[in-house]
């Protein structure tokens, strides 16, 4: 048997090349099979999908407020932010429209924008119109023929109605609205503008306070400090009586606070309580200098804005409330110190959107109040009364309270009752029931939380109750939108305001209907004498009168929703097909090939470059050999 015979040193293996060649041959033809059955057996087009979106669609709103007030008998809003914005992403059509409000004392301080909109106002301003409004409100307008309602004591003859009437100065700032961009990425956003409202002490009252300055005067002691001077120092007749009238006018405009501690012994808010915390240079001139012109509140909040936004990546609905800050008898301690300050804290509410994976994402900031008084535990700390279900006068219900009602008694704790003495509890005692948090001359609330200051003694013209709205979890709305709101604040001030009548130097009290809390509202003559100086063309509105007594405001409430709906479809492609051939239900005998090709064209170009890669490896083989 032959057996092939390896090559000796230096001889080529012919018989080895030759076999190697054979192999080739025989992978060419085999490769050369394969390739013409590609072409003959897999379709000439392979069918797919593209993936397209039939629906993505976005809605939003947004919302947030400055203030709405109830002030002295009239209801007014100032400072709203809002916006609506829906989108249409495959159609590339975006809407929104954004509007600012100054006050509805003039209804026209509005700014709206809307895309496209030649009648859109990106600003609006209103102040002269607001102190207009204001002079009507405070009876200094001109050509006013202010009626006598009541008689003062003396035989100083009678009192007219500008004597009562609190002198307003409100400072509104301007409104703002804007939309800009296109359905890929825009923006729409509105603003509230800020506001500032000081109320002076009704002139009657300042004028008891001026007369007095003079008395001091005459008595020689009014440049004296009150601490270390009219109180600590050298004891005179003088001296005496100056300290006993200056208690009786602090007395009447503070109220007569009586704190029961331990042993039911009181206090009551006169000088030797107030000493403590007043400036050191305070002079007795000084003191009474700020009851007769200073203000008896002062009003400072940020704007309000609403906006929503749009881009490929995302879609977001917001609301922010910027607080402020609020002082009762802001400089009665001297050196800027007011009788108490509240401080209101900023809160937003934001849903945003991922339109990847429409996840919305809601979100809130819920406001804190904190009020701070150097005298705050002589200032009869309280709980509020429970009355039908809600907390006090500030429309909250008691349901949204964190602090749970005790025989009755919202935490255990009693509540001060204008009119009259009430037995509250210490302070520590009346902080720790409320589950307040308090600091060095402090208390602050949260979402739930609730206390009223000011508010006990036969004389409580200060009282002011605060309540802040319970915290709020996110809703779906019935189109399908994620809603969540910050918690609101809910202050009311100068409650008893009509118990200050008692301090004044008024004979028979004022005429039936007419009381302090609400002498702007329907009780007041006020109302008839200006109606005519506003309305219609002049664009200028008092307000709805309110049967709310003194200033009652609530603010930090803001609110933001969103949602949207992505559906995906496919568009079918179909495949590339052959020419159809008639099937034969019985096959035919194979014929002879005359012409033609066997496999299609397409595959043509694949198999002559298979069959030239082939030619050129055997023949760089055979120059080998």
């Amino acid at each position: 048997m032959y057996r092939h015979q390896p090559a000796g040193p230096g001889q080529r293996d012919l018989e080895g090349e030759q076999e190697k060649m054979r192999k080739l041959r025989r992978l060419g033809v085999a490769g050369g099979a394969a390739l013409l059955a590609a072409a003959l057996i897999a379709p000439a087009g392979v069918a797919h999908a593209d993936t397209t979106t039939v629906t993505d669609q976005y809605g939003a709103a947004a919302s947030s407020q400055v203030v709405d007030m109830d002030i002295l008998g009239r209801h007014v809003s100032f400072g709203s932010a809002d916006v609506n914005s829906t989108l249409d992403a495959v159609t590339k059509q975006v809407n929104a429209e954004a509007k600012g409000l100054g006050t509805l004392l003039v209804p026209a301080s509005q700014a709206i924008a809307r895309f496209n909109d030649p009648t859109s106002v990106n600003k609006a301003c209103a102040l002269p119109q607001v102190q207009q409004v204001t002079g009507m409100l405070s009876g200094t307008s001109q050509g006013l023929n202010l009626p006598v309602v009541g008689q003062l004591t003396g035989g100083l003859g009678g009192l007219s109605l500008g004597g009562l009437l609190p002198k307003l100065d409100i400072n509104v700032g301007c409104a703002e609205a804007n939309v800009g961009g296109n359905a890929d990425s825009f923006l729409a956003e509105s603003v509230g503008g800020l506001l500032q409202i000081h109320v002076a002490l009704p002139e009657l009252v300042s004028g008891l306070a001026g007369t007095l300055r003079q008395t001091v005067k005459g008595l020689g002691v009014d440049s004296l400090p009150v601490v270390g001077g009219l109180l600590g120092g050298t004891t005179s007749s003088n001296v005496s009586a100056a300290t006993g009238q200056i208690n009786n006018l602090l007395g009447g405009i503070l109220g007569n606070v009586n704190l029961p501690v331990v042993g039911n012994v009181s206090k009551v808010l006169d000088l030797n309580a107030i000493a403590p915390a007043l400036a050191p240079a305070t002079t007795v001139d000084g003191l009474l200098g700020s009851l007769q012109n200073g203000d008896l509140i002062r009003i400072d909040l940020g704007v309000a804005t609403a906006r929503n936004a749009g881009d490929l990546q995302s879609y977001l609905s917001q609301a922010v409330s910027e607080g402020g800050s609020i002082d009762i008898l802001p400089n009665l301690l001297g050196s800027g110190k007011s009788l108490l300050k509240i401080d209101i804290m900023k809160s937003d509410a934001k849903v945003s959107i991922d339109r990847n994976t429409m996840q919305a994402v809601p979100a809130a900031t819920n406001t804190l109040v904190r009020v701070e008084s150097a005298l705050l535990p002589d200032l009869g700390l309280s709980s509020l009364p429970i009355v039908g279900g809600l907390l006090g006068s500030t429309g909250l219900p008691v349901v949204g309270s964190i602090v749970p009602v005790v025989n009755g008694l919202l935490g255990g704790i009693p509540a001060a009752t204008p009119g009259s003495i009430t037995s509250l509890l210490p302070f520590d005692a009346t902080v720790k029931g409320l589950g307040l948090n308090t600091g060095d001359g402090y208390v602050e609330l949260g979402p739930g939380m609730s206390v009223s200051v000011l508010c006990d003694g036969l004389v409580a013209p200060l009282c002011t109750e605060i309540s802040v709205g319970a915290a709020q979890a996110p809703t779906t709305t019935a189109d399908g939108r994620t809603r969540i709101e910050s918690s609101a604040v809910t202050i009311h001030m100068l409650k008893g305001l009509d118990t200050l009548t008692s301090s004044l130097p008024i004979v028979g009290g004022l005429v039936p209907g007419l009381n302090l809390g609400t002498i702007l509202g329907n009780g007041s003559p006020i109302g008839g004498l200006v109606s005519g100086l506003v309305g219609g063309t002049t664009g200028l509105s008092l307000g709805e009168p309110t049967d709310v007594p003194g200033i009652r405001i609530s603010l930090a409430h803001a609110a933001a929703e969103a949602g949207g709906t992505k559906v995906m479809g496919a568009t079918q492609e179909n495949a590339r097909q052959l020419d159809p051939v008639a099937a034969a239900p019985i096959a035919a005998p194979a014929l002879p090939r005359t012409g033609g090709l066997p496999v299609d064209a397409t595959a043509i170009p694949v198999l002559l470059g298979a069959s030239a890669g082939l030619r050129s490896v055997v023949r760089r083989r055979r120059r080998n050999a």
